[in-house]
């Protein structure tokens, strides 16, 4: 069926299952799953919903609110929510999801080992399959069957699930995986001597550059202008200690409009100007 929610595009679909008595006593089951497409006025905001979502972000990106804290979801991102808590996802650009709300004898215990266990954000290695494992139950709806097989859709969902348990990365590991900044301070520091507009490097990682600036000081403690000056600078003192460039050459090459400011914002950063901390550091070798 179509969806009329606020922020779901036309060609979005979902759809409903009434599980059967024995399937709510044996089985995982689907109690609705849907294809959305979304614009940047996509959000939902829930205080129970009695069951548990699996959420998969194809394209685009967005967050997730849980226990006052948000999390940043990504191309790739799967998200492995308890419903019965106050939860919050939206995207502020749009975004592509599939998703699925599943309940179950065990799907308490399941998620209460797996979080344990592991982040309840996901970026595997094994996405692919997880995606490919929701399309397929997803496709048990819409090719329009009368009957459902409650207990091969129940496998479905256990091999999500099953996934999640063991192929799940440990909790740090997921942390520095999810984080969409762990590239862009690589990029930065491999492109410091470029021109990094704070737009481009938002709409690297799908971000808007509001909710970029957010989540930079936030994961960083700097703001993305503190952090590239400062990495420009720490760049400026190596060359001051073992090139023989021209002060000026070094200003320019860092990013800096001109020699005097270079100076000015050098001496605010490391408290004497580039001059005095050439003579005083200088080793008179090059690094190659």
């Amino acid at each position: 069926m179509r969806a009329s929610e606020k922020g779901v595009l036309d060609s979005s679909t979902l759809y409903f299952h009434v599980a059967s008595p024995s399937a709510k006593r044996m089985f995982f089951y689907p109690i609705c799953t849907g294809h959305f497409y979304c614009d940047k006025n996509y959000e939902v905001n829930r205080s129970n919903f009695d069951n548990y979502l699996i959420l998969f972000v194809i394209h685009g990106s967005g967050f997730i609110e849980i226990d006052g804290k948000e999390y940043a979801l990504g191309q790739g991102s799967i998200a492995f929510i308890d419903c019965h808590q106050q939860h919050r996802y939206y995207t502020d650009q749009g975004w592509e999801i599939r998703w699925l709300h599943f309940d179950g004898p065990l799907a308490r215990e399941y998620f209460s080992e797996i979080t344990n266990r592991h982040a309840f954000i996901f970026s595997s290695d094994q996405e692919m399959s997880i995606l490919k494992t929701m399309e397929r139950i997803f496709e048990f709806f819409n090719n329009g069957k009368k009957y459902i097989d409650e207990a091969i859709v129940s496998n479905q969902i256990n091999n999500i699930l099953t996934i999640f348990l063991v192929n799940s990365p440990s909790p740090q590991e997921t942390a520095n995986r999810q984080s969409p900044l762990k590239d862009t301070l690589y990029y930065i520091s491999e492109h410091i001597d470029e021109p990094l507009p704070v737009e481009m490097l938002a709409e690297r990682i799908f971000l808007s550059k509001y909710h970029f600036i957010r989540l930079f000081k936030k994961e960083v403690g700097y703001t993305p202008h503190q952090y590239i000056l400062m990495g420009r600078i720490n760049a400026a003192m190596l060359a001051l200690k073992t090139t023989s460039k021209s002060i000026k050459d070094i200003s320019l090459a860092y990013g800096f409009t001109n020699e005097s400011s270079f100076c000015t914002t050098f001496r605010r950063f490391v408290g004497v100007t580039p001059r005095t901390y050439r003579l005083s550091h200088s080793t008179n070798e090059n690094i190659t």
